[in-house]
């Protein structure tokens, strides 16, 4: 069913990112170093905003069960990816081609991640045949939770351009930015990161809730 609220509300959580962005690069050095280490404040809080999301879709969202629990699954991707699971749990970075030929690693731990990285792949792959289609029709549409969705995805390009450009500087262009670059640079990244889950949300309501009475 269309949208017939108001389609452009990402707009809001967009313009307040900015603003909060904005503010972060005139905090003092303490501060920002503060904000922009592990297990900080904005993470904690965007892990709950993830957390609820995750509720919301299993308990509140009304409909068709298997892409509520689809969504659901997808939206645990990103809490475990916010908390750096993969890194936390296995002896090197598993998006490091190394860790799979390093024959250090052990074995099972090979197994076992390559594993589960087949299934999420799996899930993943059979959530966007399945669902995406819906995806494309409500952009063509300007239904609410596509254009939400679509922000979501922009929101994650430019926290990973953020998080990617001192090691792309360095390595390509011989540029090395000062630790009073990089720690506003990851505080905005920080704060952008907060704003998916809070535009997932929006999608949520604007998908179950604006459109279907709920």
């Amino acid at each position: 069913m269309k949208n017939t609220g108001q389609p452009f509300l990402f707009l809001y959580i967009i313009t307040s990112l900015l603003i909060i962005a904005f503010l972060a690069i005139f905090l003092d050095s303490v501060t920002a170093e503060r904000l922009s280490r592990e297990g900080n404040l904005i993470e904690d809080l965007t892990v709950i905003l993830y957390l609820s999301g995750i509720v919301y879709l299993l308990f509140i969202a009304s409909g068709d069960w298997k892409f509520r629990y689809y969504s659901a699954f997808v939206v645990l991707l990103f809490v475990l990816r916010e908390l750096d699971m993969h890194s936390r749990l296995t002896s090197i970075r598993i998006n490091n081609s190394s860790y799979y030929i390093e024959p250090t690693t052990p074995l099972v731990e090979r197994i076992a991640v390559g594993a589960v990285l087949l299934i999420c792949i799996y899930a993943l792959i059979r959530y966007m045949m399945n669902y995406g289609r819906h995806l494309i029709f409500g952009l063509r549409s300007r239904c609410g939770y596509s254009l939400t969705i679509a922000a979501v995805l922009l929101v994650m390009l430019i926290a990973k351009l953020l998080d990617s450009a001192p090691r792309i500087l360095r390595e390509n262009f011989a540029i090395v930015l000062s630790s009073e670059v990089k720690t506003p640079m990851r505080v905005i990244e920080e704060v952008l990161e907060l704003g998916i889950p809070l535009l997932i949300l929006l999608a949520c309501l604007q998908y179950w809730t604006f459109t279907r009475g709920r």
